[in-house]
């Protein structure tokens, strides 16, 4: 008999003590890329998936999603102070104001260019662990 998956959770509370960096970008497939955004202390907490698919009538990425998964990809839930899930436009919110002061939080609603397909960005020289396990998860993710 398989035993059903239990997703892992965070309190929201919790989540919003937590400062984040933007980590990298995957490009997941033709016109369409997930930006990664992790705790800045490691080990901290989940990471932060923003979608972005091509937009052909204005020639830009654009806002697809976004989510709090863990460093395999797993979905993590964000859950209230009773310990039941926070419903989605909620969650949303707190993972916004999370990123809000970012530089790239604007791009998201005006658009950004594509990375292109088969390439990723890094902020080389800013955190050569976090590169390293970018690095690491992208070994992983295509063996």
């Amino acid at each position: 008999m398989s035993e059903k998956k239990k997703h892992q959770s965070i309190g929201e509370e919790e989540f919003r003590c937590l400062d984040f960096a933007y980590h990298g970008t995957l490009v997941s497939g033709k016109q369409q890329e997930i930006d990664v955004f992790r705790p800045i202390e490691p080990g901290d907490g989940p990471e932060i998936e923003i979608r972005v698919t091509m937009a052909l009538e204005i020639g830009a990425m654009q806002y697809a999603g976004i989510s709090l998964s863990d460093h395999r990809g797993a979905p993590v839930i964000m859950t209230g102070a009773k310990g039941g899930k926070v419903n989605t436009e909620m969650a949303e919110v707190a993972i916004w104001e999370a990123i809000e002061y970012d530089d790239r939080a604007m791009d998201y609603s005006y658009g950004r260019r594509a990375i292109g397909e088969g390439a990723t960005v890094q902020e080389l020289g800013r955190d050569q662990a976090a590169i390293s396990e970018m690095e690491a998860f992208f070994r992983e993710v295509m063996a």
